[in-house]
């Protein structure tokens, strides 16, 4: 998922369900000892929900389900595409 795709995600999550929205996410990883998982280093935390092996939605081996708060999703990614520009 590309950055601007994940921003409009967020944006469609608060739009519907207001500032306190999550998103979920498909993640390649583990469920190991925490609960948790970065979205980006130093990123976004959110709460692992489950986990898979195989394949699921497009990833191939294990995947974590990550719920995350879409406004600090969104805050993040703003910061990305504002690197990206400069």
């Amino acid at each position: 998922m590309q950055i601007q795709q994940l921003l409009d995600k967020c944006n469609a999550q608060i739009n519907m369900l207001g500032e306190n929205a999550q998103v979920g996410l498909v993640m390649p990883g583990m469920w190991g000892k925490k609960d948790t998982k970065r979205l980006i280093p130093g990123g976004p935390i959110g709460r692992i929900t489950a986990e898979f092996d195989g394949e699921v939605y497009g990833y191939k081996g294990s995947a974590v389900h990550v719920f995350f708060s879409a406004a600090e999703v969104k805050k993040a990614c703003e910061k990305a595409l504002g690197e990206e520009q400069q």
